[in-house]
């Protein structure tokens, strides 16, 4: 027999009080948490900032899209460990907390179309799409996990 062995779901471990630090969180949470913690990534949009030194972007688009990828960026790791503890505040802070990221995605996307951008973006940033569309696929997966019942349950218990 190890010295260790993980508790199953649903199951206490031995000796230790069941706290928010030691008892397993449902497989859904886990993954949503997952899923807004790896939008940290998203700090690759203050790439447009060189853009916009050297004149190849406009600050209208540049401004606001670099800002929101920022705080989405800063604020996930928040965000994702705050989910670990609970509570209807914390579940719906992380609804909309994924709300607003899709807001910013595609306020970005508008203002680079609406600006002239999306040529220049094409031919110098192509990789930013990529990563739109996971930050995308990111977000309504999250709120989707988030929605089932595994995980409001949890989130109503605390």
């Amino acid at each position: 027999m190890s010295l260790y062995t993980p508790a199953s779901d649903g199951e206490q471990m031995e000796g230790k009080p069941q706290t928010s630090m030691t008892e397993r969180l449902p497989r859904t949470v886990r993954y949503a948490r997952i899923l807004v913690g790896i939008q940290i990534f998203r700090l690759i949009g203050l790439v447009f900032v060189i853009g916009l030194r050297n004149g190849t972007l406009p600050a209208a688009f540049v401004i606001p899209a670099s800002t929101g990828d920022a705080l989405t960026a800063v604020t996930a790791p928040i965000v994702a460990f705050a989910m670990g503890r609970g509570g209807m505040r914390t579940w719906a802070l992380a609804l909309v907390w994924n709300a607003l990221g899709l807001a910013d995605l595609l306020n970005a996307v508008s203002l680079g179309s609406l600006t002239g951008s999306t040529a220049n973006i094409v031919a110098n940033y192509s990789f930013i799409f990529v990563g739109v569309t996971a930050a995308v696929l990111f977000h309504i997966a999250a709120t989707a996990l988030l929605l089932r019942k595994a995980a409001t349950s949890y989130f109503k218990a605390r």
